[in-house]
């Protein structure tokens, strides 16, 4: 699975089961290789992508989101308790 190449401005965000760390597609269903499917959802802004996955994760307790930006560099993770380490 490769991070997607990103402007300057953009930010991707990986979506996981919370409970066995699956990796999603990003129609939420479970990413399975060699069939592939999109895994990253590509935002125009930080506050997008941050808005997006708070809405997400308390929406969908059973998903955890991550948040890259255009240098490969794990900006955060949300999970149904919010933001974590």
């Amino acid at each position: 699975m490769e991070k997607p190449n990103l402007k300057d401005n953009q930010y991707a965000v990986l979506h996981a089961e919370y409970a066995t760390g699956h990796v999603l597609n990003i129609d939420k269903t479970k990413h399975i290789v060699p069939q592939g499917g999109e895994v990253f959802l590509i935002f125009e802004s930080k506050n997008e992508a941050f808005e997006y996955v708070k809405k997400i994760t308390k929406e969908n307790p059973t998903i955890e989101c991550s948040i890259w930006n255009a240098k490969n560099q794990h900006l955060a993770t949300f999970d149904l308790n919010g933001e974590r380490a």
